[in-house]
C-alpha cells in the first residue's frame, strides 16, 4: 500500500495525455493569434494610409523645435512640408498655432501666409475661417477679417472676434459700407449706446431723419454724450435747447437760438427755399445736413 501512494498521488498530479494535448493546442493557436494580431497593426501603422499621419505628426514636432530654438531660417521650408502633408482642417489648426508662435519670434508674415493656405484648403470650414480671421487681425487685415463674416462665419456666434474686426476695418477704410443694423449689433456686443450714433448717421447719409432720429433716441436714452451737430442734423431741437453743456461760444448760443423756435424752424432750407438756414452755414461741420 505503502509503495503505491506515490504512484496514485502521481496519477492525480498530471493530467492524462489528451488533456496535455488540448491545452498545448490551446496554447499554440492563442500565440499564432497574438502574432496574427501584432502583423496587423504593424502593417496599419506602415501602410501608405498609416504613414500620413505619422509624418504630418513628425512634421509638427520640427516645427515645434525651429520654433523654441529661434531658427528662423529653416523655418520656412519646415512650414511648407507640414502643409504639404496636412490632410484635415484640423492639421490646419495645428499648423495656424505654430505660424503664430513662429510670427512671435520673428517669423513675420508667416501667419496670415499659412492663414491664406489654410482657406484656400477648407474654404467652408468655420473654425479654419474663425482662425484666419484672427490671423488676419493680428496681421493688419481687419477688412479680409470683417469679409469672413460674411461666409462661414456667424457674427452671432463670435460676437467679439466680429466687434474687433468690424471696429478695426472701420479705422482702416473698410471695402463694404458699414449698415445701421452693424452699429446695433455693435452697441449690443459691448453694452455701450455710443454706436447708435454711428447709425444715426448713417441715417441721415441715407436721407432718412426719421430712422436718425430713432437711433439717436437710443443713444440718448443710453446716456451717450451726443454732438450738438447731430443733435440739430436729427431735428431734436427741444434736446438741443436743454444741453447745459454747450458754453456761451456765439456758435453755440446762435444754435441755441434757433433750437429755442421749436418745430418751427427747419434746417432743411431757408424760407425762400433757396438753400440751407443760417444755423446750418454757421455749422458747417456738422455730420450730415438734411437739406442736402
Amino acid at each position: 500500500m505503502e509503495s503505491g501512494r506515490p504512484r496514485a498521488q502521481r496519477a492525480r498530479r498530471s493530467p492524462p495525455r489528451a488533456t496535455r494535448r488540448v491545452r498545448l493546442g490551446a496554447a499554440v493557436i492563442a500565440a499564432l493569434l497574438s502574432a496574427l494580431s501584432a502583423a496587423s497593426l504593424a502593417s496599419c501603422g506602415t501602410g501608405p494610409e498609416g504613414k500620413k499621419p505619422s509624418a504630418f505628426a513628425s512634421s509638427l514636432v520640427t516645427l515645434d523645435s525651429l520654433i523654441a530654438s529661434r531658427e528662423l531660417p529653416r523655418l520656412g521650408r519646415a512650414f511648407s512640408l507640414a502643409s504639404g502633408k496636412a490632410r484635415e482642417s484640423a492639421d490646419w489648426l495645428s499648423i495656424l498655432k505654430r505660424a503664430r508662435a513662429a510670427e512671435a519670434t520673428g517669423d513675420i508674415g508667416r501667419y496670415t501666409a499659412i492663414a491664406d493656405r489654410a482657406r484656400k484648403a477648407f474654404p467652408s470650414s468655420e473654425p479654419i475661417a474663425a482662425a484666419a480671421a484672427l490671423a488676419y487681425m493680428r496681421g493688419g487685415r481687419p477688412a479680409d477679417a470683417l469679409t469672413l463674416f460674411s461666409g462661414p462665419v456667424s457674427p452671432d456666434a463670435r460676437p467679439n472676434l466680429w466687434a474687433e474686426a468690424f471696429l478695426a476695418a472701420r479705422g482702416t477704410g473698410a471695402r463694404e459700407p458699414a449698415r445701421t443694423a452693424d452699429y446695433d449689433r455693435l452697441a449690443s456686443i459691448t453694452g455701450e449706446p455710443r454706436p447708435y450714433l454711428g447709425a444715426a448717421a448713417l441715417a441721415l447719409a441715407a436721407g432718412n431723419p426719421t430712422s436718425a432720429r430713432a437711433w439717436l433716441e437710443k443713444g440718448i436714452a443710453g446716456g451717450v454724450q451726443t454732438p450738438p451737430e447731430l443733435l440739430w442734423d436729427c431735428g431734436l431741437y427741444e434736446v438741443l435747447a436743454a444741453r447745459p453743456d454747450l458754453g456761451s461760444g456765439a456758435g453755440e448760443l446762435a444754435l441755441m437760438g434757433d433750437a429755442a423756435c421749436g418745430r418751427a424752424i427747419r434746417a432743411s432750407r431757408s424760407a425762400d427755399g433757396s438753400g440751407p438756414s443760417p444755423s446750418i452755414r454757421r455749422f458747417p461741420g456738422s455730420l450730415m445736413s438734411i437739406w442736402r
